[in-house]
């Protein structure tokens, strides 16, 4: 009887243990999804760690359900501060340079932004790209992804200089934006890979992205 009793205990502590690191994970995306009150402050998710269930939003408005297009196929997801920021649209040229090689590999890429569907059908247009646009308005994956911060005042004075009005681009009243961010994340949901920056005009170097993405497809064989 004693062996049986110790497996008992056993697996007693085994699923506490799965109960406690499950509520650890959940009270680290908890904590992580807030608005943070600069980009140098901000706490993105960690490699290793498996992306939070959000939904986002396509061209047509229609839901898309992150998790469920990630399972799919090992992916490349970028976060870009909007269709009017001139380093972000640079970054998303450069990115079409590697962009046959990335789907070669067996990945897809996914660019979020803040803006409404209408202004990413603009993108689209204006880069030709053959990869997915999705719409982050309510700013609630870069929050899920610990990457949102609230624009402060003399920012937003310096944009409207430049005739930039960030909330007319996503619809909402909330003066939030992600730090550019780019993901390199398995089928499981798992980030293998991730750059994050909060100066802005620093953009990661396609070369180094396609070594993660080339690296990832290698480990996944």
């Amino acid at each position: 009887m004693k062996p049986m009793k110790y497996t008992f205990i056993a697996v007693l502590l085994t699923i506490s243990m799965l109960i406690v690191a499950g509520a650890n994970h959940e009270r680290q995306i908890s904590d992580r999804a807030k608005i943070y009150d600069s980009p140098e402050n901000v706490c993105p998710i960690l490699v290793g760690t498996k992306i939070p269930d959000i939904t986002l939003q396509d061209i047509r408005g229609e839901k898309v359900e992150l998790m469920k297009q990630i399972s799919q196929k090992s992916t490349v997801l970028i976060f870009y501060r909007g269709g009017w920021c001139v380093y972000c649209n640079r970054q998303l040229g450069q990115l079409m340079e590697i962009e046959k090689n990335i789907l070669d590999a067996g990945f897809q890429i996914i660019a979020v932004s803040p803006d409404k569907p209408a202004e990413i059908q603009k993108s689209l247009d204006q880069h030709q790209m053959n990869y997915t646009l999705l719409s982050d308005s309510p700013a609630d994956a870069a929050k899920a992804f610990g990457i949102a911060f609230r624009v402060d005042q003399p920012m937003l004075k310096k944009l409207t200089e430049y005739k930039i009005d960030i909330n007319k681009a996503s619809g909402y009243d909330h003066n939030i934006l992600p730090v550019p961010a780019v993901f390199v994340i398995d089928t499981k949901g798992v980030i293998t890979f991730q750059y994050i920056n909060p100066a802005y005009t620093t953009r990661l170097n396609p070369s180094v992205l396609l070594a993660a993405v080339k690296a990832e497809a290698a480990e996944s064989k």
